[in-house]
Formats: C-alpha cells, sequence, structure tokens
C-alpha cells in the first residue's frame, strides 16, 4: 500500500506505506503531500527523505480525516476521536482537543475551513467549533445549525461559509447562523457536497438527488428535466465547465455547460462501481475512483482502468485519497 502516480498508461510507485491503508492526501502551498493513515499517524513527503509523525513518536494521535493549509501556511488536520492538530513545522505542533467544548462525538472532525476573518472552522459529530485568536467556540442546533453532524464545510467567494450537515444546509453570514431556505421551503436531506460555478449557480449534492440554486432559485435537477433522482456521493466542476456527478450506485454523469446532461456508463467503456471521488488532471482527463479501481476519462472519450492488475495493491478507492 502506498501513493503512485500515473503519467500516461505507466502506474509509478512513489512510496510503499509499508502496509497502511492511506485515508486522504492533501498538497500543501510548498508542494509537501501530507499523509493520514487509516491505521493511525501521519507521513510527510517533501523534497527530503520521508518522515512519519506516528503514534509511537507521542506527537500524534487518531485517524486522520481532514486538512486544511490557513492563510498562514500551517497545516490543520482534523482526526477521528482526537480533535485537531495544528502543525507550523516538524518541531512545532499543537493539539486541541475538543472534548471540553463539544464532548466526544465533538472530538471527531469530517471537514475543515477558513474565512476571511480568519476564523478556523471545525465541522464535526457534535456541531462545529471556530477557533480565533486563540479562543474556542461551540455551536450546535441552539445556535441555529440544521443539524448537529456536520459534513462537509465551503466557503464561497463572497466570504459566506456553506455548512453541509445531515439534514440540510447552514449559512455562516454576517455573524449569524442561518438555515439555508428558498420561499420557506429547505433541503430536508444529508448534503455530501457544495460547489459553485462560474455562473455563479451553487450545485448541492444530497443523497436525495442534485438541487442547483441561482438567482434566488433553488430547484431540484431531475424535476427539471425528468431524470431519475440520484443519491450523490460526489460532484465536480471541470475547466471547461462541466458538472460531473458520481452516485453511490456507480451512475456517471456529465452536464454540459450548456445543460445537457450525459450518462456514462458500460456502453463507453466505463465500468459501473460505487464512485468514491472525482479529479481533473492538467491535461483536462477525469479520473474516477470506484470500488474496482481508477479510472480515467480522457478528452477523447477513451476510458481506462488501473487496479491490482496495473500494479495497484487494492482496487477499492477512498474519498480523500486523490488529489
Amino acid at each position: 500500500m502506498g501513493v503512485y502516480t500515473i503519467e500516461g498508461l505507466n502506474l509509478e510507485s512513489k512510496y510503499d506505506s509499508e502496509g497502511q491503508i492511506i485515508n486522504c492526501l492533501y498538497k500543501d502551498s510548498n508542494n509537501n503531500i501530507w499523509l493520514g493513515y487509516e491505521g493511525r499517524g501521519l507521513g510527510r513527503l517533501t523534497i527530503s527523505p520521508f518522515e512519519n509523525i506516528s503514534i509511537s513518536s507521542g506527537i500524534f494521535q487518531g485517524y486522520p480525516m481532514a486538512f486544511l493549509e490557513d492563510d498562514d501556511g500551517r497545516i490543520w488536520v482534523g482526526t477521528l476521536g482526537h480533535g485537531v492538530y495544528r502543525f507550523n513545522d516538524r518541531n512545532d505542533q499543537k493539539p486541541y482537543n475538543l472534548k471540553d467544548f463539544a464532548g466526544d462525538s465533538g472530538n471527531s472532525v469530517r471537514s475543515l475551513a477558513q474565512t476571511k476573518d480568519g476564523s478556523i472552522w471545525i465541522g464535526s459529530f457534535n456541531g462545529i467549533v471556530r477557533y480565533k485568536n486563540g479562543k474556542i467556540d461551540h455551536y450546535t442546533t441552539d445556535d441555529g445549525l440544521s443539524h448537529i453532524v456536520i459534513r462537509n464545510l465551503y466557503v464561497d467567494d463572497e466570504g459566506v461559509l456553506w455548512i453541509s450537515t445531515d439534514n440540510g444546509i447552514t449559512l455562516y453570514k454576517d455573524k449569524k447562523f442561518a438555515p439555508f431556505k428558498y420561499n420557506n421551503k429547505f433541503i430536508h436531506r444529508m448534503i455530501r457536497q457544495i460547489e459553485k460555478d462560474d455562473k455563479g449557480v451553487y450545485w448541492i449534492a444530497t443523497l436525495g438527488g442534485l438541487y442547483y440554486y441561482y438567482d434566488n432559485e433553488l430547484k431540484l435537477y431531475s424535476n427539471e428535466r425528468k431524470t431519475p433522482v440520484i443519491s450523490i456521493e460526489t460532484l465536480m466542476i471541470d475547466s471547461n465547465g462541466n458538472l460531473w456527478l458520481g452516485g453511490i450506485d456507480g451512475l456517471l454523469i456529465k452536464i454540459e455547460k450548456d445543460g445537457t446532461p450525459k450518462r456514462i456508463g458500460q456502453e463507453h467503456g466505463f465500468q459501473v462501481s460505487t464512485i468514491y471521488f472525482l479529479l481533473e488532471d492538467d491535461i483536462g482527463q477525469i479520473w474516477v475512483g470506484t470500488g474496482i479501481g481508477v479510472q480515467c476519462i480522457e478528452p477523447g472519450g477513451s476510458i481506462y482502468l488501473y487496479n491490482q492488475e496495473n500494479g495497484l495493491v487494492g482496487n477499492e478507492c477512498n474519498s480523500r485519497a486523490c488529489m
């Protein structure tokens, strides 16, 4: 198990993690690659030799779940059960145990974000925590959150924090929380991800279908296009403005910039399996992480599958183990 790069049709191992399952990856502004191990612990790939930041060192505890680089270049790591760690460099780390503020479940972190005022927002299994100027505050449904389980955090270009929960969206704007709604209607769904395109349309992936919000109107895409409702695990907007949707049931849909949907299936060479991540590389190839390996869709339409037969240690991908 380890880290691989793929160029052309060649798969190259860049680092052998010696049996450790890599749960998530993050690239910082100095081109360091941070690895979060499922077996707990961190690794960092730099120009200099690889280093592990592990439990045995007494520095790091927990199962890494999320990464963030703040405006000062510090790396924040959210964990399962052990709060948050902040790294200035190898010899300057600070743990933040959130139990005293958010309880045991609040010490498990799925998402991190920074807003324009410098606040670090920590999405947990028990509400959201804000760290600012050394002060920690905890917020729950009593403060206006739609649900205490936070799935994803997204800061738009206007500085608004979009908080995806297990029961709809909460916005943090003008120093207050408010449920996201349209005409007094809420999205009572588990929200997986939110992205905004270059036209100003917010695309909202849920387990109950795809919504879009534009010009103060909220609509369910399947109703507008008369398409089936799918449970969406992930979405991505590519460099040409096309929207890609990955479903839990393996359904892959490309929505062209003009709004035309196209299903990509076995007839196109795509091997159907649960989709965990979508990623575009520098030359316009779309990488789809699935339960049977990584599939590459070239701009011309050809699709290639990379799995154990090509040298991968395992076939099943992880939603955060790509970049």
